[in-house]
This record gives structure tokens, sequence and C-alpha cells, in this order.
């Protein structure tokens, strides 16, 4: 599961104070397991591409107003978000982030790090999903 160590010295996200963290971490691990296609199980939580979705989708709610992103109401549409070499740009400040899940913003890194692990596609898991 997420710790906030993980995210601060590892992830290296924007510097967060304990409460903004936990906060987020909490919007990030129910977002995350309510676009899943697949069921999160147990043994997921800590696999490293499911830290690295959370941290992904930590930052676009932070990035999309925090709180106000975890309600629904983003003060702000995301137009980038990058991973080294490879990012993804909105084409406009009008334009909705690419992905959306029941009224918040989801990182489209964090859904590229489900489908790796195959939680974005039933065919791909049929034993789980």
């Amino acid at each position: 599961m997420l710790e906030k160590a993980y995210y601060d010295n590892i992830f290296r996200g924007t510097p967060l104070n304990d409460t903004e963290f936990w906060a987020l971490r909490r919007a990030a691990i129910d977002s995350i397991k309510s676009i899943a296609v697949c069921e999160v199980l147990d043994k997921d939580l800590d696999d490293k591409r499911f830290l690295d979705a959370m941290c992904y989708q930590v930052e676009t709610l932070l990035l999309n107003g925090g709180a106000s992103a975890i309600a629904g109401s983003p003060d702000a549409q995301i137009q980038s978000e990058s991973l080294g070499d490879y990012s993804v740009t909105t084409k406009g400040a009008a334009e909705k982030a690419p992905f959306s899940g029941f009224g918040f913003p989801v990182s489209s890194l964090a859904v590229s790090k489900l489908r790796e692990m195959g939680l974005m596609n039933r065919w791909a898991m049929q034993e789980r999903c």
C-alpha cells in the first residue's frame, strides 16, 4: 500500500504535508479501484506498478485542485503530464483530461500502469475478472 515515504523518496512526487498526502491518497485509491475493469486484489496493492499508478493519481488530483478534484469539481484542467521521455498533452485549456471517472480527473499515466497489470482488460485477466 502506498506510503508517504515511497511517494516522497522513490516516486519523488510534489511535496505535500501529511494531511494533504493522506487525503489525496485515500481519494487516489478509491478512484483507481473504481476505474479498474478487474477487481484490485490485496496482492496488487504492493506492486510497484500499482504504487506508481496511485502516485500519478495523487499528482493528478493535486494538479486539478486537490480537495476540489476529490469532490468532482476540479479547479484546473491538466494540460500535460509526463514520465521520462513520454508525455501526454491536451490541445488546450478548455479540453478535458483524456480520462475521467465518475466526475473526477484520472491520470492517463495511472491508467497505463493499470493496463500493464492487466487491470484494464477483462480478457487479459480472465481468471480474475
